[in-house]
């Protein structure tokens, strides 16, 4: 242990690991800003920060892998961000792995966050319990089929991004809460480049599907002889790949979403698919288990060394990389949809300790100018609270 770091030296290279844990959710009735808004409204500015928080960690590079990691605890489910740092230089790495931890503690201002500084802590934060009963939720393409003469390809993959659920993230963590077995939900980032040649073909593909979107005549032709009518899988699927071609551009995420709940049924990880379901045309999303024990290795050492090792059916060698990669990479504004920081929008939550902002960004006498009725009655995210200001 060097200053809150682990660090193992092998012949491959030096590994830094490190961790920061929540400690609350601020209260956002209290904060500058966020104060005169209705609870939804400060959950979705809230998302805002989030968002561009995860393109802080996009951005940091090759090498590195960070966590977001639920896990249930002896008082409530407990939240820690880990990271971890790789090269061939003990010294450069534990620089690296300062950096990195520095980008972590900058975490959006809707939570309070420090530093593990002790082994016993860090080591915690990556290995908490065995993680029997590990699944993975992952997205899953949708296929279109076309036997129009001239189409480029018979078939066409999209993988649709994560629907708009997000909103829906304090309902798996309260089945963290009522666990009495050991469970966790933890979403692996790993930064990454998309490859040049994945967003022209994404473009081309494109291109390809909105041609087939359109009705053609080809009678009289020498490929033809007969009307074919718009495919109507085509113009969303071209929609799909552009958006895709469109989010790659910018740095992104291999993203990995790991469930591990002992109890029976495994309800904890029906709710996170629930939660991540594709708006349409999505078709929901795959719950993996690790099939082999290759499989099952790589899934285990995700756990405790982070990354997004490629492993179960979207990883067979019949998968082409244009599939795997759109079903793996994602954007930080994608990624905020599996991500989830609490968010005390009603200025307390029933698992999860909450402060108040710092100073600084405290709302002081006559900041708050409420537009409008604004007395709510329960909460989307607690429902356990009235606010009810004086009325004008």
């Amino acid at each position: 242990m060097t200053d809150g770091f682990l660090v193992e030296e092998e012949f491959s290279g030096v590994t830094a690991r490190f961790a920061v844990r929540v400690a609350s959710a601020v209260d956002l009735t209290v904060r500058r800003g966020f104060a005169e808004l209705a609870p939804a409204v400060r959950a979705e500015a809230a998302h805002r920060e989030l968002v561009e928080y995860l393109a802080g960690l996009s951005a940091a590079g090759d090498g590195c892998a960070f966590e977001v990691r639920w896990c249930t605890g002896p008082t409530g489910p407990r939240l820690t961000l880990l990271g971890r740092a790789r090269g061939a230089n003990r010294a450069e790495v534990l620089r690296a792995a300062g950096r990195l931890r520095d980008r972590l503690l900058a975490a959006p201002p809707q939570v309070r966050v420090e530093p593990l500084v002790d082994s016993d802590g860090v080591d915690w934060g990556f290995t908490p319990f065995d993680p029997a009963g590990l699944v993975e939720v992952r997205r899953r393409g949708v296929i279109g089929r076309t036997e129009r003469p001239g189409a480029r390809y018979r078939s066409y993959v999209a993988v649709p991004p994560f629907g708009s659920g997000w909103t829906r993230w304090p309902e798996v963590v309260r089945l963290l809460r009522e666990r009495d077995t050991p469970a966790m939900v933890s979403v692996g980032l790993e930064p990454v480049s998309a490859p040049a040649w994945l967003t022209a073909a994404l473009r081309e593909g494109a291109d390809d599907l909105a041609e087939l979107a359109r009705p053609v005549d080809l009678r009289g032709t020498v490929t033809g002889g007969a009307q074919y009518p718009a495919e109507p899988f085509a113009a969303p699927m071209a929609a799909l790949y552009r958006d895709a071609a469109n989010r790659y551009a910018a740095p992104v995420f291999r993203l990995r979403v790991t469930v591990v709940d002992t109890a029976p049924g495994n309800r904890l990880a029906a709710a996170v698919a629930q939660t991540l379901r594709p708006d349409p045309p999505g078709d929901g999303l795959a719950v993996e288990a690790p099939a082999t024990p290759r499989d099952r290795a790589l899934a285990m050492e995700s756990v405790g060394w982070l990354g997004v090792p490629r492993w179960g059916v979207y990883h067979a060698p019949d998968v082409s990389d244009l599939v795997r990669l759109q079903v793996e990479l994602t954007d930080a504004a994608q990624a905020a949809r599996a991500v989830w920081l609490p968010v005390a929008t009603t200025g307390s939550l029933p698992w999860f300790p909450v402060t108040a902002p710092p100073a600084e960004a405290m709302v002081s006498s006559g900041d708050v100018h409420f537009h409008g009725d604004t007395t709510v009655e329960g909460d989307v995210f607690t429902g356990d609270k009235t606010v009810n200001p004086p009325q004008s």
